[in-house]
């Protein structure tokens, strides 16, 4: 989940599917999924559908891990749905340091 801000307002949330970082020696690791869920206005809207099925294209994702990606998507989706906002407690009202 990233907050974005415009000129120090916020702006909108960002559900980014991806991997789960990994540290490197001198780096963090991840794979994204291509999938995005973008929250403004307290309404949600999924960005880059067909990036999971261009990733199988291309061989970054199998076919399963394809169908885990839209799983998750859509237990996402569901709890937006119902108006679960389950960062909110922890993340609303925070401001990136001046």
């Amino acid at each position: 989940m990233w907050a974005f801000f415009v000129d120090e307002s916020f702006d909108r949330w960002y559900i980014n599917f991806e991997e789960p970082y990994k540290r490197g020696e001198a780096c963090f690791d991840t794979v994204d999924h291509g999938l995005d869920i973008v929250i403004e206005d307290g309404r949600w809207r999924w960005k880059d559908r067909d990036d999971v099925a261009g990733q199988v294209a291309g061989g970054r994702l199998t076919s399963e891990e394809a169908a885990e990606v839209w799983g998750e998507a859509e237990r996402l989706a569901a709890a937006l749905d119902r108006g679960d906002c389950w960062w909110l407690p922890r993340w609303q009202g925070w401001q990136p340091p001046q």
